[in-house]
């Protein structure tokens, strides 16, 4: 699991896109890692993101995780 994260400015957005997409990865532990990094680096595009995918999940933990990692997100980029 991704505790923290720390990404060279220049390679950010790319980044951020990369992880948003495996936001949607079939493997549980994916989806996860996603979700954790997501939150670390706290970009607003990524809250919308995690949020929407919360309609098309089916695991409770995971539903829990990125409801979680949404509302964070949005808190710090205020």
């Amino acid at each position: 699991h991704i505790r923290s994260v720390w990404v060279e400015p220049d390679r950010r957005d790319a980044v951020i896109k990369r992880l948003i997409a495996l936001v949607g990865d079939p493997s549980f532990r994916i989806r996860g890692g996603a979700v954790a990094a997501l939150k670390d680096i706290g970009a607003a595009a990524a809250a919308d993101a995690v949020e929407s995918r919360v309609q098309k999940e089916c695991d409770g933990r995971m539903i829990r995780d990125m409801t979680r990692a949404a509302r964070a997100i949005r808190k710090r980029v205020r």
